[in-house]
């Protein structure tokens, strides 16, 4: 987890550096101006040597069921993923079985949005609320948790 722009992508992608099958990226944030389609260069840029598998998160599919391939999975981002539903209402509980059970390495990146000021609106008040409780439910189930500032990596939950 981290804010934006604080290196949690790239982090995330590291910790498949020594992987020796190929990773499948699932990504969910979409282009809708040109300044999100420049984000979604880069990182696809970042990792185009690598020689990973992408599939593109679309509104309407079931991520669970997504996320349930037999290869090692890097799921980024919960946030944009959320973003992409109505009111943000979504049923965690399938994705986080699924993650839980998996024999391969999953690597889930999202954003932590309550260090900041509060939102004005309330759909804002909204998405953070349940953005943070989504990300309380999959550090629950995760085994390894790390919250990224400018680059750094501080363990949450070994």
């Amino acid at each position: 987890m981290g804010g934006t722009r604080s290196g949690k992508s790239k982090f995330a992608e590291e910790m498949f550096k020594d992987q020796a099958i190929p990773v499948t990226y699932v990504a969910t944030a979409t282009q809708v101006d040109a300044n999100m389609a420049k984000r979604i260069q880069l990182h696809q840029q970042r990792r185009s040597s690598q020689g990973w598998k992408t599939i593109e998160f679309q509104k309407g599919q079931d991520l669970a069921h997504i996320v349930s391939i037999d290869s090692p999975i890097l799921l980024d981002s919960i946030g944009t993923w959320l973003a992409s539903f109505d009111n943000f209402e979504v049923d965690i509980d399938p994705l986080c079985e699924v993650l839980a059970n998996r024999e391969f390495i999953s690597v889930v990146v999202s954003e932590e949005v309550g260090l900041s000021v509060h939102p004005v609106s309330s759909s804002g008040r909204q998405f953070i609320d349940v953005l943070g409780q989504t990300n309380q439910r999959l550090a629950q189930v995760a085994e390894k948790v790390f919250l990224v500032i400018a680059g750094q990596a501080l363990v949450i939950k070994e």
